[in-house]
């Protein structure tokens, strides 16, 4: 009994390659893993941008949706009601923001409140005209919540604004305003 398991140790030892993987074998698993895992991290990257645009998107969805809900309320801003809300959002290419400002009686623009766009680009898109320098201003007026809408200084009805990743232009939120239905679209 103890020659034939001698035989059987022996044997092992001849063929032990037979159990384990070779040099090339594991080169190859490890460059399939390393492909794998550089492709994950850079569609996590890819991501992380549609998401910080997302981000950027809302913020300024939530300052027209702010400006709507003040106006309806009639929000008082220093014991009197102003006679319209407005949000001003100008194109620009870096460190991008927009106003929401009041318009008290007799008196002129007050700003409330400026909100960063940092990780965007804006870009106003009407729906006659396409010009990156044209200022798009939303008024809102109190109570009744009517909004009228101008592209430097002319009427608009339907305007669209544009926000792009700072780093990645191909990532990109198209917000749309309807001032005759006050309806607010965001789209890729």
């Amino acid at each position: 009994m103890y020659k034939e398991s001698f035989k059987f140790i022996k044997n092992k030892k001849v063929l032990g390659n037979v159990f384990g993987f070779t040099l090339i074998e594991m080169m190859i698993v490890i460059s399939i893993i390393s492909i794998f895992s550089s492709m994950t991290v850079i569609n996590f990257r890819a991501n992380e941008k549609s998401k910080e645009l997302d981000n950027q998107a809302l913020i300024l969805l939530d300052g027209i949706k702010k400006t709507q809900t003040s106006a309806l309320a009639g929000k008082l801003i220093d014991d009197e009601l102003p006679v319209a809300y407005r949000i001003e959002v100008a194109p620009c290419l870096s460190n991008c923001s927009f106003d929401l400002k009041i318009e008290p009686l007799g008196e002129s623009l007050y700003t409330l409140e400026t909100s960063e766009l940092s990780k965007s680009k804006i870009s106003i898109v009407d729906e006659n005209v396409n010009d990156i320098d044209k200022v798009l201003n939303i008024n809102i007026s109190p109570f009744r919540g009517k909004m009228s809408m101008f592209f430097n200084g002319a009427p608009t009805n339907v305007a669209s604004i544009r926000l792009e990743h700072i780093d990645d232009s191909s990532i990109s939120k198209l917000i749309t305003i309807n001032a005759i239905s006050g309806r607010i679209d965001i789209s890729n």
